[in-house]
């Protein structure tokens, strides 16, 4: 009998023990529930935030991305700009560089072209025109249209009596230069050497025609007409030329001699005039006057 009362303990505690557990059980359900809920409620929440956060990253990665794409457009505008400045530069300093070179090139070429001319005219002047043709001939060379290493090089071979070579070489200065009066007048000197007089009077005229206003291509010309015996075209020849040096006593003196061959009495006493006013002591003064009184 003692055992039953243990034992009715035992079982009355099991029931109180159930009676509490069943009557405490909506609210362990209600409890499991709520939190429950507030834990789905609060990863909704997670995710939410979480998208939000990865949307907001999304746009500023885009954002930025498009950002760095237009910094890598605008550094490749200003690297291909810088390049174009560099490679701008870098030919200009070439350019200039050449330049320079050719500056140096070519001031060199002149010294020593210049050199070689006064090495030419040292040996003409030593009447050693061998070694003069040798001179101009290297300045031709190196300067193909070089027109006073032409003339030098016809002066030379006046200097040799080569007329045919010296005549060559000024008609080939004429192809360079049409207008060069020197080498018409040099032309027509050889032509009156030769005693071509006709081609002489032609060159002397065209060196007037080109603008030569010198009194002594006038002289000149006078002298090569006389010997042609066109002695009145002498005579306008001389009156010009001693127009242009009223105080030339050659000039005078010639004009005075042709004017008595043309017989022009007026003009050869007034030329005497002018003759003895300049030089009252010339010797020849009394000659020219017997000359003059001749013409009746």
């Amino acid at each position: 009998m003692t055992w039953i009362y243990p034992t009715i303990f035992v079982v009355c505690s099991l029931l109180v023990i159930l009676y509490l557990f069943f009557k405490k059980l909506p609210q362990i359900s209600l409890i499991k529930i709520d939190t429950i809920s507030d834990i789905k409620d609060e990863q909704k929440k997670n995710e939410y935030l979480k998208k939000r956060v990865d949307k907001k990253a999304e746009l500023m990665q885009k954002r930025f991305e498009k950002i760095i794409n237009i910094i890598s457009k605008y550094l490749k505008k200003i690297q291909k700009v810088f390049r174009s400045y560099v490679l701008d530069v870098y030919n200009k300093t070439l350019e200039k560089k050449d330049v320079k070179q050719k500056n140096n090139k070519k001031k060199d070429k002149v010294v020593g072209e210049k050199n070689m001319m006064q090495k030419a005219e040292e040996a003409i002047s030593q009447e050693n025109y061998e070694l003069a043709e040798k001179f101009f001939i290297d300045i031709i060379r190196s300067e193909s249209k070089n027109i006073d290493a032409y003339y030098g090089l016809a002066r030379v071979y006046i200097a040799k009596k080569e007329y045919k070579e010296a005549i060559d070489t000024l008609k080939f200065i004429l192809q360079i230069d049409l207008e060069n009066i020197k080498t018409y007048i040099k032309l027509a000197e050889v032509y009156d050497l030769l005693g071509d007089w006709d081609n002489s009077i032609i060159y002397f005229q065209k060196a007037i025609l080109l603008g030569s206003n010198r009194s002594s291509i006038f002289f000149k010309l006078a002298i090569v007409l006389e010997k042609k015996q066109e002695l009145d075209s002498a005579m306008e020849a001389l009156k010009q030329a001693s127009e242009i040096d009223p105080d030339n006593k050659e000039y005078l003196d010639k004009l005075i001699e042709v004017s008595v061959k043309c017989e022009n009495k007026e003009l050869a006493e007034d030329s005497f005039r002018k003759l003895r006013m300049l030089d009252v002591e010339n010797p020849r003064l009394d000659f020219l006057k017997d000359k003059i009184k001749q013409i009746s």
